[in-house]
């Protein structure tokens, strides 16, 4: 059983509420000339004006009746961390730009936190003139990455960050904190006047990418039939598969009735709230079409394609209590298009050891049971919850007429069609695959993918532990370049 996916409310993918003292005392960040408005106009007359930036460190359920605090099973503070940031102004009624300020002496203070959960942060004063703009912010991104004096505010929304997790499977976390930013319809409109004092603007933010946790509750799993073990299963290692590389610095969401990009995304309608009836949208979300077509897109997009897996790319499976963090970009696909080229997902490496073999002795030309492992082929059969050491053993004991010529050489496909496994020895243990696609959603339909089933969305923590293997999976995971769908999560209790 892999559960769960936590909703994580805005900012919410953290793991952990903070002790204050370890973010007292902020950071000021690099010296900038950039606060000067658009066009050359003059601010120094204006309003004074500070950033209020809020990140919060709750989590919920996934049905969104549980508060709990993350600090109680992780703890790292780095999730809730603001070490830079630029806030960006758009003329409202143009949507043209105005200018830019990277945000200094940013500090930690708990004084504008909202509640217990809140983590806040207030900038040094600056100034601006009298207007009414639409205000972003990005936090924590490297100054050569940030967008630059964008001129059209859709330019600006839509630009996609090529550079900052390029590796796709982020395993540390930066010591700058992730990177952050606001809900771009979320501050639209806002009035300044001359005459205000000092005026602080207040930004809830949101972190980029998603958070997954990934373990087991025991070391071995003991598989059972008529209340008979007939074998273990001992999880060694495990990979994850599609993780992008890119993503929309501000999120997108999008309202589809078919499989057709929009002429042009709006903040009305494309920046807003994932609700059950939008789609998140990732870069690539209208490049993965039924047929996976442009398999090179995918390739380069993806880290850990699943067109390209290599078996030495496994990681080795954490001990429990321990789990493996990462940190995910989003990926999402249209509901028809939910492949395996496509869906980030987790492969694994059982090692098998059966109770018993049906081995057959040349000697006595009888199928006899043996328990010794050294005696053991390197390719067992497995049928009606029993191992066979080669194809003529498994006819004799099950009366199947499998061609005892092709022994060893038969595929997982051809084999099936027999109701027959199998498993082969590698580094002197046996081997069995198994494959777990990380939901956001579930239909509870194993026939069909759902809405936005399979999907990583920011601010979410997908939990993931495996509780229970239930058989034998698959001898191998068979490169899949084609327009497979994703399967039901066989052979793992969920």
């Amino acid at each position: 059983m892999l559960t769960n996916r936590t909703n994580l409310p805005y900012v919410i993918l953290c793991s952990g509420l903070l002790a204050l003292a370890s973010l007292a005392g902020g950071c000021q960040t690099d010296d900038s000339d950039l606060e000067r408005p658009y066009g050359g106009q003059g601010d120094e007359d204006g309003a004074t004006v500070s950033m209020v930036l809020h990140c919060s460190d709750e989590v919920k359920n996934a049905k969104g009746t549980e508060i709990i605090s993350s600090a109680e099973e992780h703890g790292f503070g780095n999730e809730v961390a603001i070490n830079k940031a630029r806030v960006y102004f758009y003329d409202s009624k143009t949507k043209l730009f105005f200018m830019q300020k990277d945000l200094e002496d940013i500090k930690y203070n708990p004084a504008y936190s909202s509640d217990t959960y809140d983590i806040s942060y207030v900038s040094s004063t600056f100034k601006i003139r009298k207007g009414t703009y639409d205000i972003f912010v990005i936090a924590n991104m490297d100054t050569e990455t940030l967008p630059d004096r964008v001129s059209r505010e859709s330019d600006f929304l839509n630009t996609i960050d090529t550079k900052t997790y390029n590796a796709g499977l982020i395993t540390t976390l930066p010591t700058k904190g992730l990177v952050m930013s606001n809900r771009a319809d979320s501050r639209l409109g806002v009035e300044i006047y001359d005459s205000e004092a000092h005026r602080e603007i207040s930004i809830d933010l949101e972190r980029a990418v998603a958070k997954m946790s990934f373990g087991q509750d025991k070391t071995e799993y003991h598989l059972i039939h008529d209340g008979v073990s007939y074998a273990t299963v001992n999880i060694t290692n495990f990979k994850v598969v599609n993780a992008p590389r890119q993503y929309y610095i501000f999120r997108h969401v999008a309202r589809l009735t078919s499989f057709t990009k929009p002429d042009h995304f709006t903040l009305e309608d494309n920046f807003g709230e994932l609700t059950d009836d939008t789609y998140l949208i990732d870069p690539l979300f209208f490049s993965k079409d039924k047929e996976v077509s442009d398999k090179t897109a995918f390739s380069d997009y993806y880290e850990g394609w699943y067109g390209n897996k290599a078996e030495d790319e496994h990681a080795s499976m954490p001990t429990p209590p321990s789990k493996a963090v990462f940190y995910l970009l989003e990926n999402a696909m249209y509901d028809d298009c939910q492949k395996k080229a496509y869906v980030t997902g987790v492969l694994m490496k059982g090692a098998i050891t059966p109770t018993m073999v049906y081995c057959y002795n040349p000697i006595t030309g009888q199928v006899e049971i043996n328990g010794n492992q050294e005696q053991w082929t390197d390719r067992l059969y497995f049928h009606d919850f029993k191992f066979f050491d080669s194809v003529k053993s498994l006819n004799t004991i099950t009366g199947l007429t499998l061609d005892e010529s092709k022994d060893g050489t038969y595929t997982d496909a051809e084999l099936s069609t027999y109701k027959v496994k199998q498993i082969v020895r590698n580094l002197g243990v046996y081997e069995s695959k198994y494959s777990y696609w990380i939901k956001y959603n579930d239909n509870a339909d194993d026939d069909m993918s759902g809405h936005m089933e399979h999907a990583i969305v920011r601010n979410n923590y997908y939990k993931l532990t495996l509780k229970d293997i239930t058989g034998i999976g698959p001898s191998q995971v068979v490169v899949d370049e084609s327009a497979t769908d994703v399967e039901p999560n066989k052979y793992i209790d969920e």
